[in-house]
């Protein structure tokens, strides 16, 4: 598994470089530009991208466990099979984006974005999703036990759900 310095990471992302299964762990890439980058099967524990765009990124099966990816836009991101337990997603835009199988244990979701969102089968159990939007999201099989939200806050207007 390669591993970058952030002035690396960027460059070879600028260069538009499959940088499938890399160590980016620890990194500070804090408003970084990574639209449309491949990040599949990629290290990225305890990584900073808060602020970062990340619109069509392809992050599937990743390990972002304790990620801070606060204000980030994922907006159509592929998170498959990601790890993101523990990690903080606060006003993250994860509109659109494909988070089936995610884990997302003890995740801070405040006021994240998830509108049309897929996360059938997600595990969600003990995360923050007070002020969330899962409007239109599909949500069936999801695994929210102990999630910890606010009954009026958490939009669930036109979500899909196992019974309809």
């Amino acid at each position: 598994m390669a591993q970058y310095s952030r002035k690396e990471f960027e460059a070879k992302v600028r260069l538009g470089e499959n940088l499938e299964n890399v160590d980016l762990s620890n990194l500070d890439l804090r408003n970084a530009k990574l639209r449309g980058a491949n990040l599949s099967k990629s290290k990225l524990t305890s990584v900073r991208l808060s602020g970062a765009d990340l619109r069509q990124t392809n992050l599937s099966k990743a390990d972002m466990a304790w990620a801070n990816l606060d204000r980030a836009n994922l907006e159509g991101a592929d998170l498959t099979e990601t790890i993101l337990y523990n990690s903080s997603l606060q006003e993250a835009d994860l509109s659109n984006a494909n988070l089936t199988r995610v884990d997302l244990g003890e995740a801070n979701l405040t006021k994240a974005n998830l509108t049309g969102a897929n996360l059938r089968e997600a595990e969600l159990s003990q995360a923050n999703l007070t002020d969330a939007n899962l409007y239109k999201a599909d949500v069936s099989g999801t695994n929210i036990d102990q999630a910890s939200t606010t009954k009026s806050a958490v939009d669930l207007r036109a979500a899909t759900r196992p019974d309809g």
